[in-house]
């Protein structure tokens, strides 16, 4: 199972527009994915802001994308929480050290545009 970084996750939803077509299609091939619910939190948040653009209540939108994709949402854990105040990331932000943290303590593949994750050591990374 692959975890999804939340602008992947995002893309996925809109059929890969940034990701592009055979990143998009690697991704669709998976049967399952992951999404830590932190990414729950960062999603509500670009909401908010008006950086995602939708016409039914953010739940709703939000649970029928899990829906569709298959996705498992993955708790914080405190070993996941712990681990993340403790990674040497510089260039991630918080929600970025927690995605980060996640894959590491569940041995997950990290699906992710963002190069700041190639400097987080035993990291394994999708794209």
């Amino acid at each position: 199972m692959i975890l999804l970084d939340t602008a992947v996750f995002l893309d996925l939803v809109q059929d890969g527009p940034r990701m592009g077509p055979e990143r998009y299609l690697v991704l669709r091939n998976e049967s399952a994915y992951a999404l830590s619910d932190i990414s729950f939190h960062e999603l509500c948040g670009w909401l908010e802001e008006g950086k995602i653009d939708i016409s039914m209540p953010w739940r709703t939108w939000i649970e029928s994308a899990c829906h569709h994709l298959r996705v498992l949402p993955v708790g914080i854990t405190p070993a996941i929480a712990v681990r993340a105040s403790r990674l040497q990331a510089p260039g991630l932000d918080r929600i970025d050290r927690m995605l980060a943290a996640t894959a590491l303590e569940l041995g997950m593949e990290l699906a992710t545009l963002n190069p700041g994750y190639r400097g987080v050591g035993g990291l394994r990374l999708l794209f």
